[in-house]
């Protein structure tokens, strides 16, 4: 039977885990940007020639930017965090909504924790890499590198959602593909090798996406939507 002590332990209960959550959610640094003006947190910058800049929005996508290549070789564009900004100790999580362009031959686009700048190149990740149709998962420290052991293949002029997640000891990275306004999960994999937490590993968060052999200025990625959050990085109450 019930008591009224019992219920006043399980009132003070209920408190005392609204208290913690409420302590929880003030100690997660949040940073989202839905691109519906210019105050962006993150820095652009063309490779190659190529673009960074506002496309017209579409139905439940309101403001959208979009990367493009020139007419040079490996051209396109990147937006980025402060360089070195970032150093994974654990509960590092980003959800990006983003579109595929109408064609994926010859492009390149990475997103998440990494420290390239090209989409080429990198010593240090935990991100997504779309190579063509092919879009995987990717963690790399110190130019040694580990590739989800499955992939999935994208389709071009379609909306999709990606979730990466570093768990709260940075063991593991998970990746998640979700179809677009849906919870409807397309493919999800996880890493635990490779994860670069060490001094001198920092990197910052990227964008980026170039295309290898543009025949002229060329539509490589769009994207919608851009959280990132930090859980684990500082108390602040």
């Amino acid at each position: 039977m019930e008591t009224a002590l019992n219920r006043g332990i399980g009132d003070i209960n209920a408190t005392l885990a609204s208290i913690t959550n409420q302590v929880a959610a003030l100690n997660t640094q949040t940073l989202t940007t839905d691109f519906l003006d210019n105050t962006y947190f993150i820095i652009s910058a063309a490779i190659n020639g190529g673009a960074m800049g506002t496309a017209i929005s579409e139905v439940k996508h309101p403001g959208v930017f979009q990367i493009a290549s020139s007419a040079s070789a490996n051209s396109g564009a990147r937006a980025i965090t402060h360089s070195n900004s970032i150093r994974l100790s654990g509960g590092e999580k980003t959800t990006i909504i983003f579109k595929t362009p109408a064609n994926l031959t010859g492009v390149t686009a990475v997103m998440g924790f990494c420290d390239t700048l090209d989409a080429i190149a990198w010593a240090d990740c935990a991100c997504i890499k779309i190579n063509g149709t092919t879009l995987t998962g990717e963690t790399e420290s110190n130019n040694a590198g580990s590739t989800t052991g499955t992939s999935y293949t994208v389709a071009v002029d379609t909306w999709y959602r990606v979730v990466i997640e570093v768990n709260a000891d940075a063991t593991s990275v998970s990746f998640k593909l979700y179809a677009d306004d849906s919870d409807t999960l397309l493919w999800s994999n996880t890493l635990t090798t490779n994860i670069p937490t060490a001094a001198g590993r920092e990197l910052h968060y990227v964008i980026t996406a170039i295309m290898a052999s543009p025949t002229g200025t060329t539509v490589l990625l769009l994207i919608d939507y851009l959280n990132i959050q930090f859980t684990n990085s500082r108390r602040v109450v």
